[in-house]
């Protein structure tokens, strides 16, 4: 990115999602480690916060998290000094129930499970699913709202999906999180219940979606929306 206003402008997007005590949860470490690398970055430049104190008990890639900062014009060696902290938490859960102390200083968590805990915590939870060809779909835990981030190499951006294909998309995964597994004909069905389309149109806005890879279909027949 060229001009440090450009990325501020990039970062005010997804601003909702660091301006507050935040949590995501995901097994998918690279979109994590992602989104961790976005929070530090808008600190950095709005905050001048560049110190990242980090708990790692999972790994945590620091190549992959220089490539993410480095297409917003950060360095992790040269515009951040890092060091072991609980400022940053990018832990799994059960290291994480080990040590709960160390939430009540963290100000970003990334994570695979404990939603519960971390609301009760303070933190505003989010919940990473992948829905296919590098489009991810971040769920509120507290509100049920949806936002659609696509990942292209290590830039990550909002997705435009289109007015229909998100509304459809929500009322599946709602059914989904509901219901438990749905077949093709199961997903058709709620098309038709929710959203008024008649069977023909719910087939074709279904076929639509696994065609643009926003759905998968397991090899047993069942959406797939990890």
């Amino acid at each position: 990115m060229n001009s440090k206003k450009s990325v501020y402008t990039y970062l005010k997007r997804l601003e909702k999602f660091f301006i507050d005590r935040s949590a995501f949860i995901s097994a998918n470490r690279f979109v994590l480690t992602g989104l961790l690398a976005y929070n530090i970055a808008y600190r950095l430049f709005y905050l001048e916060d560049n110190v990242v104190e980090l708990y790692d008990r999972w790994s945590l890639s620091l190549d992959t998290l220089d490539r993410f900062l480095r297409y917003l014009g950060a360095d992790l060696n040269k515009s951040l000094v890092i060091k072991e902290g609980s400022k940053y938490i990018f832990s799994p859960l059960k290291d994480i129930l080990a040590d709960r102390k160390r939430l009540e200083y963290a100000l970003a968590v990334y994570s695979n499970g404990g939603v519960a805990l971390l609301m009760s915590k303070g933190f505003n939870a989010y919940s990473v699913k992948n829905i296919g060809k590098n489009i991810y779909m971040i769920v509120d835990s507290a509100s049920n709202e949806k936002t659609y981030i696509k990942i292209s190499g290590y830039r990550i951006m909002l997705a435009d999906i289109g007015s229909k294909f998100k509304l459809s998309l929500d009322k599946l995964y709602e059914a989904y999180t509901i219901y438990g597994q749905l077949k093709f004909s199961d997903g058709v069905r709620i098309l038709v219940s929710e959203l008024g389309m008649d069977r023909k149109e719910a087939n074709k806005v279904l076929r639509d979606l696994i065609a643009r890879g926003l759905i998968n279909v397991s090899k047993g027949g069942y959406l797939e929306f990890l």
